[in-house]
């Protein structure tokens, strides 16, 4: 016979012996046919099928899917010699499409039913091998994950040999809408022959099943004639082990000293039986940690690791501890996942980031110069300039935060002359925390002061400070007025020296009152100066 129609897929033949009764047992005939492409017994002769009647009628499909030369041949098993009879031989073409997914009858399809089998979706084909390849006899499980595996023998490893085969694995992990996983199970080819392996085999050996103990395995079981044993045991059966599982790795807590970083190594180790990609979650307590990968892929036995770098802010203080997490999941099988924990302390003490702090008077203020160490030019959010009038403060800011640079100057024109003031450097760093240098002290110039009267506070207790300068020495005299014009109290009456004053008025009236809220007029008389200012006072 010759098949002249290259895109032809398959070709099923019938056999119909003269006297034979089709469905009837107990017939005395028992014929076999044996199908093969080009001549038997010659070189580069293929088996295409094989059919042994034993007594019921049976038919045997092959694949014609090429032009060649086909050769039948047919004997009855059970005489001797050769048998003269009449035979019918019948071809059919088998077409396949929509709306079922299978190319031909070679590929295994699945159908899912979420109602107990009242309805079942569309066929979904599982085999990711090429068209026109044989894949044969499934069996199905569900594992523990929710992932369903499908499981069949398949040729696409056989380089073209008709009669090799793998054992394979369909995996599906959006319940059996899709397949995009097809991992081999088996690691050798076997000889795949209908009689000893489909027929007598398939019903009680080939199956799967999930272990109950660990939902994450599953346990696959086989009829395998493997070649190394063809010639031995012939046909056995086989089991594996298909299973998800991960572990991982975290590298040893450590102390890290503020303002350095350090990698630290992080490892995945695919303990399973099929190559998986993990997804990677590594978080941190303190923002330190950068550069892991979203991912990572790794071979069934194999361990990948990746390198990840804490970096820990300039002026972190001492004894800081960041929690690193690192949990390492299957993007295939949610319950295969592991995670382990380390701890990264920072060192204790602020390395050297300011030197050389200066400050000195001027004419027209205070003027404050120092550098900074490379480390802290690129560490630093911010530095603040802040001001007291002691050693001990209390400190406040003055001027605007600036940039931190190599070199640095500022200016506080805010000052009164001949007054002693204390100045420190607030260093901001990335994580909000303030180290600071300093303070330095400096004692504002007397040249060019002129006599005036100052601002004027209320402090919270209600108490008032009037600040004054004097140019030159002489009487100075402080006095408060009333909106009505009527003097309420002599705060100060003595001489003075060049430079500034405070005078603390505890709103004491001459009457031995104490002086309500609202507005009061404070006057103020010195040499060649006279003066006033409104005072509110807004506390009782």
């Amino acid at each position: 016979m010759h098949c002249r129609d290259s895109e032809c897929n398959l070709v099923a033949t019938r056999l119909e012996p003269q006297a034979f009764n089709c469905g009837v047992s107990g017939t005395s005939r028992n014929f076999q046919l044996r199908v093969f492409k080009g001549v038997a017994g010659t070189a580069g002769d293929s088996i295409l099928c094989n059919s042994n009647l034993q007594n019921f009628a049976s038919e045997a499909v092959f694949d014609a899917n090429e032009n060649a030369t086909y050769l039948f041949r047919v004997r009855n098993v059970r005489t001797s010699g050769t048998t003269t009879g009449t035979y019918t031989v019948k071809t059919r073409l088998l077409t396949y499409g929509a709306p079922s997914p299978a190319r031909d009858m070679r590929d295994v399809c699945v159908s899912r039913s979420t109602n107990l089998g009242a309805s079942f979706t569309p066929e979904v084909r599982v085999n990711t091998s090429a068209a026109n390849l044989d894949e044969c006899i499934p069996a199905i499980t569900v594992d523990g994950c929710g992932r369903v595996h499908t499981l069949f023998y398949d040729v696409r490893d056989a380089a073209g040999g008709k009669i090799l085969r793998s054992y394979y694995d369909a995996v599906s992990t959006d319940g059996g809408l899709t397949y995009p996983a097809n991992n081999r199970i088996s690691n050798s080819l076997q000889y795949f022959n209908l009689n000893t392996i489909a027929v007598p085999n398939y019903g009680e050996y080939n199956q799967a099943c999930t272990n109950v103990v660990d939902p994450t395995k599953v346990h696959v079981v086989w009829s395998d004639e493997r070649l190394a044993n063809a010639a031995t045991s012939g046909v056995d059966t086989y089991v594996a082990l298909v299973q998800s599982c991960v572990s991982v790795g975290c590298p040893a807590d450590t102390i890290i000293t503020a303002g350095s970083a350090s990698t630290r190594r992080f490892c995945v180790t695919n303990c399973g039986s099929v190559d998986e990609t993990f997804a990677i979650n590594l978080t941190d307590s303190q923002g330190w940690l950068s550069g892991a990968p979203a991912s990572v892929a790794v071979p069934a036995g194999g361990t990948v690791c990746f390198d990840a770098t804490v970096t820990i802010p300039l002026l972190t203080p001492g004894g800081t501890v960041s929690n690193i997490s690192f949990t390492a999941t299957s993007t295939s099988a949610a319950c295969a996942t592991a995670t382990c924990t380390s701890h990264v302390t920072s060192e204790s003490g602020v390395p050297i980031a300011v030197d050389a702090l200066e400050a000195g008077a001027t004419d027209r203020g205070v003027a404050l110069r120092w550098r900074l160490s490379p480390d802290a030019v690129h560490g630093l959010r911010a530095v603040r300039v802040e001001r007291g009038d002691a050693a001990a403060g209390p400190f406040g800011t003055v001027g605007a935060p600036l940039t931190p640079a190599a070199e640095m100057t500022f200016e506080d024109p805010s000052t009164d002359a001949g007054h002693t003031y204390w100045y420190r450097l607030a260093l901001d760093g990335a994580n909000g925390v303030a180290a600071y240098a300093g303070p330095v002290q400096v004692t504002t110039d007397l040249r060019g002061l002129r006599t005036a009267l100052g601002t004027t506070t209320e402090a919270a207790d209600g108490r008032v400070q009037l600040r004054y300068s004097l140019g030159v020495s002489g009487a100075v005299k402080l006095e408060i007025y009333d909106v009505m014009g009527r003097r309420l109290r002599v705060v100060e009456q003595s001489t003075k020296a060049v430079g500034t004053h405070l005078v603390t008025w505890d709103r004491t009236t001459e009457a031995g009152s104490r002086a309500a809220r609202g507005v009061y007029l404070v006057k103020f008389t010195a040499p060649q100066t006279s003066a006033a200012s409104k005072v509110v006072l807004v506390h009782d």
